[in-house]
């Protein structure tokens, strides 16, 4: 999960977005609830130099949780 600013995107305002790493197989969730626990801090914001390097580092970012 990503609470900031997003600097890559430059947002204008604070955002929370999560990455779901389950495989739902094609279902879809639609209009269902969704609740997230925090469980640990992984890193703080950064401005990468291009998507690839922010794609990069999600997935490390999604190795050190697995």
């Amino acid at each position: 999960m990503s609470i900031g600013w997003n600097p890559v995107y430059d947002n204008a305002e604070k955002t929370i977005e999560a990455f779901l790493i389950h495989d739902f197989a094609g279902s879809e969730f639609y209009g269902a609830h969704l609740s997230l626990t925090v469980t640990s801090f992984i890193r703080a914001e950064s401005l990468f130099a291009d998507f690839d390097t922010l794609i990069q580092a999600i997935q490390c970012d999604i190795q050190s949780v697995l």
